[in-house]
């Protein structure tokens, strides 16, 4: 009986872990080809972009809209940036950030895919972590 448990514990944590590393790597691969897709300006601007901290964990630094996915009265956007703040894997690297706007936000700012924007980023908020800021 304690055999039967134990394979099937092991078969829901490799499936888990299988499935963590199926959109690990699917992220990557994005993730890959959208900065394949950048000039070299575009990245060397990311890459000196000044980091203006607001407050202990919050910071405004320039980003460009990578992939924008029009969803109906809303759109998704792709945005890479580059991170000179969270000592993690992607430290000094491309890094990407999803959020949603509204459709008439979008337009109204004249916003397209390549278009570099002021991104807001406070990881420790679950709700709102990533916010364009107009000037």
């Amino acid at each position: 009986m304690y055999i039967l448990i134990t394979i099937i514990i092991i078969i829901i944590i490799g499936g888990l872990g299988g499935l963590f590393y199926y959109f690990y790597k699917k992220t990557n691969e994005l993730v890959a080809e959208l900065i394949a897709s950048l000039s070299e300006e575009q990245k060397n601007r990311l890459a000196s972009t000044d980091v203006i901290f607001e407050g202990t964990n919050e910071w405004t630094q320039d980003a460009i809209i990578a992939k924008v996915i029009d969803k109906g009265n809303k759109v998704s956007l792709k945005l890479l940036w580059f991170n000179k703040t969270i000592q993690n894997n992607y430290y000094n690297k491309l890094e990407i950030a999803e959020m949603s706007i509204s459709k008439k936000e979008f337009i109204d700012h004249n916003l397209a895919e390549g278009s570099f924007v002021k991104l807001h980023i406070a990881p420790e908020k679950t709700i709102g972590s990533t916010t364009i800021r107009y000037e």
